[in-house]
C-alpha cells in the first residue's frame, strides 16, 4: 500500500517536527519552504515546558545543549549606561539540573530540520501559489516546482502564512495587531560582556542586546499602532519604523541606529494574534490569556518600568559584592 503524501508549507521550528511525527505515523512528507537556505537570524528562544518531552522524544536534546546560549543573567541599564540591577536567568541553573535550554531560533530550526532529514524531503526556494481539493485529495502549484498531488496539505508557515491566505482568505482577515513591535538584528561581532543580556527599558520601549552564542543580537521592542500598508518584507520600511520609535532614546541606541551596516540585517514585525479560521465569523473573540508564571526568584524586590509605562513590583536578585555589576556605564 502506497503511504498517503503530506506536504508541510514552513521548514521553522513546526514544520520539520510535524514531518518527523507524521513519517513515524506512516505519512510520506514534503516540506515546501520560501527562502533559500537555513535563516541565520531570529532572538534566542526557550526550549521548556511541554516542548521538552517532544524534544527528548526526537532525541536531540544533546544538540540543543551544544547549541545554547552563554547568557547566565540579566542586567538592567539605565539611559547612561549605569548598570541598575541584575537578575539571573534560568538558563543558568542549567548545571544543577534545569532541563530548559536556550538557544537561537536558527539554531533550533537547523537541528530539527537535521532531524528530519531522513522522513521528508525538502523543497528550499519554493512556495505554494496555489491550492484545490476535491474529495481525494489536493492539487497544489508551487513558484517553482511543477505541480503535485497530495493527501493532505498543512500549513505550518507562521503569521504570513500562504497556506491560510489561499484556502481562507486575505491575513487582514485572520490577524489583530496586539500593540507591540518587535525587531532584531545581529551586531557585527561578539558581545563585550558574553554573559549578560543587557536591558533598557524605559516607558513604551525595551532594547536589549543579547550575547547568543558569540555573535551579538539587539531586540527593540516598543508600543505603537498599526502601520498603513506595513510589509513584512519591506527591510527598508523596518529600519523607518525603529529609526522613528527611539529617535530621542538614551544608553547607546543611538550608535545602534546610526549604523547602516548594524541595521541591515534587521527584522522587524507587528505583534500580532491569528484568529481561528473555524472562528472567524466572531474575529472579536479573544483567546485565553496565558496563565502568568509564578515568581522564580524570592530574594529581594525591585520596581522597574514595563513597556506599559506602568510601574510593577517583581522579583530581582540582589547582587553580592563577588557578582555586583561594575560601576562604569555599560558600553553597546
Amino acid at each position: 500500500m502506497t503511504p498517503p503524501t503530506v506536504l508541510i508549507s514552513g521548514a521553522g521550528v513546526a514544520g520539520p517536527t510535524l514531518a518527523h511525527f507524521m513519517a513515524r505515523h506512516g505519512f510520506r512528507p514534503t516540506i515546501v519552504e520560501r527562502a533559500g537556505g537555513q535563516r541565520s537570524s531570529g532572538n534566542p528562544v526557550d526550549v521548556r515546558g511541554p516542548a521538552l518531552p517532544v524534544a527528548e522524544e526526537l532525541g536531540i536534546m544533546p544538540q540543543l545543549r551544544a547549541a545554547a546560549t552563554h547568557a547566565t543573567s540579566m542586567l538592567v541599564i539605565d539611559a547612561k549606561g549605569r548598570p541598575a540591577g541584575r537578575v539571573p536567568m534560568p538558563s543558568s541553573k542549567s548545571a544543577a539540573g534545569n532541563r530548559e535550554v536556550e538557544l537561537p531560533r536558527g539554531d533550533l530550526a537547523a537541528i530539527l530540520q537535521e532531524a528530519a532529514r531522513d522522513d521528508a524531503e525538502l523543497l528550499w526556494d519554493d512556495t505554494v501559489t496555489s491550492v484545490s481539493q476535491d474529495g481525494s485529495g489536493v492539487d497544489v502549484m508551487f513558484e517553482r516546482e511543477a505541480p503535485r498531488r497530495f493527501d493532505l496539505v498543512i500549513g505550518a508557515d507562521g503569521l504570513h502564512s500562504a497556506v491560510r491566505r489561499l484556502v481562507f482568505g486575505p491575513e487582514r482577515d485572520f490577524v489583530r495587531h496586539m500593540g507591540v513591535w518587535v525587531a532584531t538584528m545581529p551586531l557585527d561581532g561578539p558581545a563585550e560582556y558574553p554573559h549578560d543580556v543587557l536591558m533598557h527599558n524605559t516607558p513604551g520601549r525595551l532594547v536589549s542586546i543579547h550575547p547568543s552564542t558569540g555573535r551579538a543580537m539587539v531586540a527593540f521592542i516598543f508600543r505603537g499602532p498599526m502601520v498603513d500598508g506595513f510589509d513584512h518584507r519591506d527591510t527598508a520600511q523596518h529600519k523607518r519604523i525603529v529609526t522613528e520609535a527611539y529617535a530621542d532614546a538614551g544608553w547607546c541606541v543611538p550608535e545602534l541606529l546610526c549604523r547602516p551596516g548594524r541595521m541591515a540585517g534587521s527584522r522587524c514585525s507587528a505583534t500580532r494574534r491569528p484568529v481561528c479560521p473555524c472562528s472567524a465569523t466572531d474575529p472579536a473573540s479573544p483567546w485565553p490569556a496565558p496563565t502568568p508564571s509564578p515568581p522564580l526568584w524570592p530574594q529581594a524586590r525591585r520596581t522597574t518600568r514595563r513597556p506599559s509605562g506602568h510601574t510593577r513590583q517583581h522579583t530581582a536578585s540582589t547582587p553580592t559584592p563577588s557578582s555586583a555589576p561594575p560601576a562604569s556605564p555599560r558600553r553597546c
